[in-house]
């Protein structure tokens, strides 16, 4: 595989920045009701059965994924490929939770939860994403273009999640969230560039053919 000459460089920028955001999202996992200036879901049964399917669908990905890996790169490999972001979204999200204030998962809809109030589908869903942009990666041995795969798919699963009650928005007053995309503040989105960016430089380090 062709080196990337920038990765030390990306890998300075993204560890502090990921800090950075980490504090201005504000989020928080507490199990609360969706309802929200912020939510796109009127019929709250509605909303619960359509994160139910999400949840369904996601975590069904997630194993055929696994699958995949274990053929293709064996079960060394595939451990690190989904435990590693799968761990890492839980702790980076439960952690948050404690800063409290930007959004929540709600407790009516999901049936399956991590400790610490984290959604087990959205850490399916991190483990997923992040396989994704490293297929991306590898196919055409770019880094920059495994990030924009993997970081890709929040642009697509925010209207989604907006419409269907997957998490709701609350208005923290934050200036970042005055940038909103379907509810999402501007550092929502910086924090997904910066943790597919910082999975994949490692992934891209210690999974060489």
């Amino acid at each position: 595989m062709a080196p990337f000459r920038r990765d030390r460089r990306w890998g300075r920028l993204v560890l502090p920045a990921m800090a950075v955001v980490g504090d201005t999202g504000h989020t928080d996992v507490s199990r609360g009701t969706a309802t929200s200036p912020l939510s796109g879901v009127d019929n709250p049964a509605q909303g619960r059965g359509r994160v139910l399917a999400f949840e369904l669908g996601a975590i069904c990905l997630a194993v055929g994924a696994v699958i995949h890996s274990m053929k293709n790169w064996g079960q060394r490999r595939t451990f690190a490929l989904f435990a590693l972001p799968f761990l890492a979204s839980w702790a980076m999200e439960v952690h948050n939770m404690l800063a409290s204030g930007g959004y929540f998962y709600p407790a009516e809809s999901y049936a399956l939860w991590l400790p610490g109030g984290f959604p087990l589908a959205i850490a399916c869903g991190w483990a997923l994403t992040i396989y994704v942009g490293f297929l991306v990666m590898r196919r055409f041995r770019s880094l920059k273009l495994g990030v924009l795969a993997g970081a890709g798919i929040d642009v697509l699963l925010e209207p989604m999640a907006f419409y269907f009650g997957l998490w709701v928005w609350m208005p923290t007053g934050n200036p970042l969230q005055e940038i909103a995309y379907f509810g999402a503040p501007a550092g929502n989105l910086l924090g997904w560039l910066l943790f597919v960016t910082l999975m994949l430089l490692i992934f891209k380090r210690f999974m060489k053919e």
